[in-house]
């Protein structure tokens, strides 16, 4: 923690003890950067720029702030919305018994690693694709990155879809229950229907999103959740389907979310990069890729750490069980906040690198770090005052709350270092750099956190704590070595990278 904290004071300076307009920072590591007086001033100023504030391309600290913020809204609504989908399926087929509720999760955590993970991290390269071009004067290769974004997760989902229809068979071999295992996959089978809306849904909302239209998708959800609610209402109960009902309402759900979504932004005129289909999304993936995959292993590897955990925690008993499944729950709720700072910020100093201001985007990347710390601070705030409140939601009884509230100051601390990692990886995705966040997390958790956390969970029997002290000293390495190389990150660079690449993405 105190080298954390080093690195921290290092990487900002004396920011805030800057004027009110940010004008030039200078730094040994960056003595390319160091030509440009002026925040924004273009790294070649015969290139124009259609990104500006109030007419320039320049900003202040509090502007930072306030559009970070004020963009980061709308998208923590529409996390939890989505997150709150699934959310009404559990209590919906919890109210059923005990097989088709454990049947339930399994097929959500199933679902969400083989399937929503995946589409989540492949687009997530459009944060950073989408976002650079909206930023720079060629506006119509955010429409060309959608496309070939298109069409590599319509690929993707042929072999998801596959997966998903025989994963009756796998689990019978993987779960020693077979009711359990049977209902698990029939969900499944029926849920891989709504695979393609979810995965349109989700390089929709990155596309207009990189156009600076968060809430398009806020809006959309408020629409369809209640609708969702009602389809899972009415399909297991009103038609006595039962638990079969509960899939067909997710997968109609996924497909009208996606409906609505683009009739809402036709309809709206909210987008202001298509034109048209075009051949070019047929050829160059390669910097699609290069930024995909990485993405991928980055949600991957956080998704299963946190799944393993949980697993394991089966074997030392159903109130460990309990314990680590409320104190799961609590963090990832929490943690939808910085995920949706890290995508305003992400989007945001990705404009500015498409707009060619290196010293805007380094201005916006630092302010993003101390709303990740403010957040963390906040939350941890919450979660030690109101822990016990928090507890009785998830959990009646008394051992579970207790355990729950031991461990809850450790969670609380592992929400502030994660916040910080959350808004590193989202500079790292603005600036194009995926493969760091992507390697550091999966060696951090599957070298560091994972064996750690078992290890002081069985083998010390320090149970549940044990699991939280492995995830958050993998957290920990994470920020350290994430900070270390954005401190040591030359902005002119990246700025020349991004015109590099739109010039090559337009051949």
């Amino acid at each position: 923690m105190q080298a954390i904290r080093e690195i921290l004071h290092d990487f900002f300076g004396s920011t805030l003890r800057e004027k009110t307009q940010y004008t030039r920072l200078e730094r040994p590591s960056d003595s390319d950067d160091d030509a440009e007086a002026e925040t924004g001033t273009r790294v070649e100023s015969s290139q124009r720029t259609t990104f500006q504030i109030n007419g320039t391309n320049t900003t202040t600290i509090s502007t930072e702030a306030k559009t970070i913020a004020k963009n980061a809204t709308p998208v923590v609504l529409s996390l939890l919305l989505e997150y709150s989908l699934t959310t009404i399926t559990i209590i919906t087929v919890g109210n059923l018994g005990t097989v088709e509720l454990g049947a339930a999760s399994l097929a959500g955590f199933t679902a969400n690693a083989t399937g929503y993970a995946v589409y989540y991290g492949l687009t997530t390269s459009l944060d950073t694709l989408c976002a650079q071009s909206y930023g720079s004067d060629m506006k119509h290769l955010t429409s060309v990155h959608l496309q070939r974004m298109a069409l590599l997760l319509t690929l993707v989902t042929i072999p998801l879809a596959a997966l998903w229809w025989c994963a009756e068979g796998i689990l019978l071999h993987i779960i020693p229950e077979r009711d359990t295992a049977v209902l698990a996959g029939k969900y499944l089978h029926i849920a891989a229907w709504g695979m393609p809306g979810y995965a349109a849904f989700e390089a929709g909302r990155r596309y207009i999103q990189a156009q600076g239209c968060y809430s398009a998708g806020m809006y959309v959800l408020l629409i369809c959740t209640p609708i969702s609610a009602f389809l899972n209402w009415f399909l297991v109960w009103n038609r006595g389907m039962g638990f079969i009902g509960a899939p067909i309402a997710l997968a109609l759900t996924d497909n009208l979310i996606a409906l609505t979504f683009f009739l809402h932004v036709y309809f709206f005129s909210l987008d202001k990069c298509w034109t048209g289909f075009t051949k070019q999304s047929f050829r160059n993936w390669g910097p699609m890729i290069r930024l995909s995959i990485p993405s991928l292993l980055t949600v991957e590897v956080e998704t299963l750490a946190y799944g393993l955990n949980t697993y394991a925690a089966s074997y030392l008993g159903p109130s460990i069980l309990a314990t680590q499944t409320v104190l799961s729950t609590v963090s990832n709720i929490f943690w939808h906040i910085p995920f949706a700072i890290s995508t305003s910020s992400r989007i945001r100093i990705g404009n500015w690198i498409g707009a060619g201001s290196p010293n805007a985007a380094r201005l916006a990347t630092r302010v993003s770090l101390y709303v990740a710390v403010g957040v963390g601070c906040f939350g941890m705030s919450i979660l030690l005052v109101f822990g016990r409140y928090i507890a009785r939601v998830f959990a009646k009884e008394d051992d579970v709350i207790e355990m729950v509230l031991s461990v809850l100051p450790m969670c609380a601390v592992c929400h502030v270092v994660e916040c910080v990692a959350t808004i590193s990886n989202g500079v790292l995705c603005a600036i194009g750099r995926q493969d760091v966040a992507g390697w550091v997390q999966t060696g951090a958790f599957s070298v560091l956190g994972l064996p750690v956390g078992f290890g002081i969970a069985f083998g010390l029997e320090w149970n549940v704590s044990g699991f939280w002290i492995g995830t958050l000293l993998a957290l920990c390495v994470v920020v350290w070595i994430e900070l270390a190389f954005i401190k040591r990150v030359s902005w002119k660079r990246c700025v020349q990278d991004a015109q590099q690449s739109m010039s090559a993405a337009e051949n």
